[in-house]
Parts: C-alpha cells; structure tokens; sequence
C-alpha cells in the first residue's frame, strides 16, 4: 500500500499515458520508471495503470519482441494488447471530449450553430 503524501504533484494526463505506455511496451519496471521520471512512489504508476488500462492481473513481461512458446505467455501477449487497446480507446474518448468542447465554445464566441441539427433536410 502507499504512503499519502503530504503534498501532491500535477501530472498531466499526456504525461501519464506515456509513462504507462512505456510500462505497457515492457523493458522496465514501475520502479525504474518511478526513479526515472522522479516519481516519488511507485504505487503512483501501478494508480495510473489501473486508471487508463484497467484492473492490473499480471506483470508485464521484461523481454519485448519475443515470441510466445507456451499457452500462458500468449494468454500474457493477449492481455496486454487488450490493455494497449483500453489505453487507445480512452485517448480517443479524451480527444473526442476536448473537440465537442472547443464546438461549444466557438458557437458561444461567434453566436453561430455549428453542429448539424436532427432532422435537417438537404
């Protein structure tokens, strides 16, 4: 379990996903990455882990490229690719976010509709 901090550190969420992708691609451990990046605890990275790719059942193998000889390493290939998968889809649900925000914001500033309304005829 971690520790609370007494103070806390903004990370943004570009950050993160990196750090997490980086984990994802093997290689290196949550704890390289902590000392890495100077994250002070490495129960931070597994939070972001579990937060842009889900529950985190199994360790991500070290070696990359390698490929699986028995069932369980491809069952272990399988998972972390899902994992990949959850990241893109969230990035994808954030860029999204950010787009209907900035069509909101532009239709308040210039008072014009820009999205296209139901049951318009052409």
């Amino acid at each position: 379990m971690c520790k609370p901090k007494v103070s806390y550190q903004k990370y943004t969420d570009e950050f993160r996903i990196a750090v997490v992708k980086e984990y994802l691609a093997g290689g290196i451990s949550k704890h390289a990455l902590s000392k890495k990046y100077s994250i002070p605890q490495q129960c931070t990275v597994s939070n972001w882990i579990r937060k842009f790719v889900g529950e985190e059942n199994e360790e991500v193998p070290m070696k990359k490229n390698e490929s699986p000889r028995t069932e369980s390493e491809e069952i272990s290939r399988l998972k972390r690719e899902l994992k990949e998968s959850k990241l893109a889809i969230y990035q994808e649900r954030m860029r999204a976010d950010a787009y209907d925000t900035m069509i909101d914001v532009a239709e308040e500033m210039f008072k014009i509709p820009i999205r296209k309304k139901a049951g318009t005829k052409q």
